[in-house]
């Protein structure tokens, strides 16, 4: 699986992930260090990742419109991650 680590997580978060076999990269390591969401989001669109980012980090307008993507986004918060339609 593919992911796309976000800034407000650890970037061992991505080496954790690719010591077990995933494409993982942290925004810092593909120059996103300071990207809006909008550009996180199309970035891991176009590589076909998942972001991973903590919900609360999230504006409430980008939760609406990634729910209408193909992307799955795990919550730092949940206790379980799910497809979003």
């Amino acid at each position: 699986m593919k992911f796309l680590v976000d800034m407000p997580l650890s970037a061992s978060l991505a080496c954790w992930l690719r010591e077990r076999g995933h494409d993982a990269v942290h925004a810092f390591e593909v120059g996103l260090g300071s990207a809006s969401d909008g550009e996180i989001v199309g970035r891991a669109w176009c590589e076909e990742r998942v972001v991973l980012r903590p919900i609360w980090t999230m504006p409430v307008f980008w939760r609406w419109r990634v729910l209408a993507t193909r992307a799955w986004f795990f919550s730092a918060e949940a206790t379980s991650a799910s497809p979003r339609p």
